[in-house]
């Protein structure tokens, strides 16, 4: 069977990725409600938690360790920044290196985190800006 243009164009997409899927029943399933779905799940989850837990006090047993969870996440998010560079481990960081900790000398000091983004980002534009 010779495959006729539709078939050449459909098969030219990258990477085999097409927009709509077609079930074995014939049923068609767009890749963005598929999208909207997910997000709507997961947006659901996220929510169910405060629903839940809408005017109850956590236990002092949960209390303590639900403290460190935001602070965790940030610092998380921070080394991963500051110890990567383009998907590699980098273990000595120059550029993100000084307003890094410039930004945490700031809040050390006030413990303020809004002083640390007012010293922090100014720092890491002038640093990443191209010479």
């Amino acid at each position: 069977m010779v495959p006729s243009r539709i078939d050449a164009a459909t098969d030219a997409e990258p990477l085999g990725i097409r927009s709509e899927y077609v079930s074995p029943g014939g049923a068609v399933m767009s890749i963005w409600i598929v999208i909207a779905v997910i997000g709507a799940v997961s947006y659901l989850l996220r929510v169910s938690m405060f629903v839940v837990l809408a005017g109850r006090t956590l236990p002092s047993s949960l209390e303590r360790p639900m403290s460190v969870v935001g602070p965790a996440a940030i610092g998380a998010l921070l080394a991963t920044m500051v110890f990567t560079s383009g998907g590699r481990f980098d273990p000595l960081p120059t550029a993100e290196l000084a307003p890094t900790l410039a930004a945490f000398l700031v809040v050390r000091r006030t413990g303020d985190v809004m002083h640390a983004f007012t010293v922090g980002f100014p720092l890491m534009w002038i640093v990443a800006a191209p010479t």
